[in-house]
């Protein structure tokens, strides 16, 4: 057991899941810059719209079963179930986009694109499972190389195709199918080497897994959706225009959220090792450690930001975007306390309090929806900004405040709770 709790944050793992991370992370900015050149900031915005639309709806494909499956430390759940779920939240995922386009009305071009935009982000969630698994067989070195390799070649795919063509929707379904031919090809052979296993249905485990995630799955959901909600109230009261550029100045803010994986995810099974030995010192210093680094790292960003990122941004994009500064320094706020929020939301996943997630995100959902709908129709993009601040910063406090109550709980009982009893607790309740 002490080998494993040492080699989960070994130099090689961080490294090559920082690699990975870092690449994709960037590959958010790269696509939407490479779409607004080849075609323009007007026709961009079907893409914009169908890009944060996908990231929703991979929540659906992903389930919330990464947190749960790296924290699987005593694997109550083969690797043949989170595989089957797997294939089943896929499927459900691309069926979801499908009664999307439906209930908006898209049709023709604007209808394949949103399809086949979805079909590229599922991906994610096929290779997500892979890596799940190899994090939980110590290997996170394996998964950041495959992480980069496919995202490298499907950024470079994607560039290529849509200067060539000019047409959003062939690029996306080209670069989806090689995508994930790509993604089997690598990936699984990594794992086998690792844990050879073939799919088997197993009914109870498969149900277990799901209502243990259930709670994780709408959480992370209603992430997304107060991400998206200032874009959806943007879609209805302003010009498209304002939809590409809002795009642009969110993507940093998102990027900080994607780029502190890159420093906590290798811990999530020590965190989880931790909580299971009621190495309590240990776990809670951790979890301190990180969130005070991570709003040290948005304050150093934030006056960067000030100073260079909108002349970057317009450089990167090829589109003015310095008079919205303001609200550019927002959105990156909100980005790092939705880094501090992702972190605890994985932490409470460690502790198998997925109950508190839930709630936590609900709350914050209903405050972003209530300010953004009253407010951008008035007052525009910079309205949109705030909305999604006000969420992340209530969200964060909400999040901080369930650690805190879940850790002195547990502690207060003197750490008698056995961990069979907690895994079963799936509500979040005591």
């Amino acid at each position: 057991m002490k080998q494993q709790q040492n080699s989960g944050m070994n130099a090689k793992s961080f490294a090559w899941n920082t690699i990975g991370s870092i690449i994709s992370a960037a590959s958010s900015f790269i696509l939407l810059s490479c779409v607004t050149r080849a075609v323009g900031a007007d026709n961009a915005g079907i893409f914009a719209f169908s890009f944060s639309s996908a990231q929703l709806l991979l929540t659906l494909g992903k389930f919330g079963v990464r947190s749960y499956q790296a924290t699987d430390v005593t694997k109550q759940i083969t690797a043949a179930s989170y595989f089957v779920l797997r294939i089943l939240s896929c499927a459900a995922m691309m069926l979801s986009c499908v009664a999307m386009i439906a209930m908006l009305g898209y049709h023709g071009a604007d209808a394949g694109v949103v399809l086949a935009v979805c079909a590229m982000k599922m991906v994610d969630a096929v290779e997500d499972v892979y890596h799940g698994q190899l994090q939980l067989n110590l290997r996170m070195d394996v998964a950041g190389k495959l992480l980069a390799l496919r995202n490298a070649v499907t950024m470079v795919l994607f560039a290529v195709l849509i200067f060539l063509t000019k047409d959003i929707g062939l690029t996306a379904w080209v670069t989806a199918g090689v995508s994930l031919v790509l993604c089997l090809a690598v990936n699984h052979p990594a794992l086998n080497r690792c844990e050879p296993f073939r799919l088997k249905w197993n009914a109870k485990e498969i149900g277990t897994l799901t209502m243990a995630c259930l709670p994780l799955f709408i959480g992370h959901f209603l992430s997304l959706y107060i991400y998206n909600v200032p874009k959806y109230a943007i879609e209805v009261y302003c010009e498209p225009q304002i939809q590409t550029f809002y795009n642009i100045l969110f993507m940093p803010a998102f990027a900080i959220n994607l780029m502190s994986e890159f420093i906590f995810k290798p811990m999530l099974t020590d965190l989880a090792l931790w909580w299971e030995e009621k190495q309590y010192k240990k776990f809670d210093g951790m979890i301190v450690k990180m969130v005070v680094f991570i709003f040290v790292i948005t304050a150093v960003i934030l006056v960067g930001t000030y100073f260079l990122g909108a002349p970057l941004l317009s450089a990167f994009f090829g589109e003015d975007v310095r008079p919205y500064r303001t609200e550019l320094m927002f959105l990156m706020l909100g980005g790092g306390f939705g880094a501090v929020v992702y972190f605890l939301y994985n932490v409470l996943t460690s502790m198998r309090k997925q109950g508190f997630v839930l709630f936590n995100y609900a709350v914050s959902a209903v405050i972003v929806t209530a300010i953004a709908f009253v407010t951008v129709g008035k007052h525009g993009m910079l309205a949109a900004a705030l909305s999604y601040v006000f969420a992340e910063v209530a969200l964060c406090l909400l999040m901080i405040g369930s650690v805190v109550l879940c850790s002195r709980r547990q502690q207060k009982k003197g750490g008698d709770e056995s961990h069979e009893s907690r895994n079963c607790d799936l509500s979040g309740n005591e």
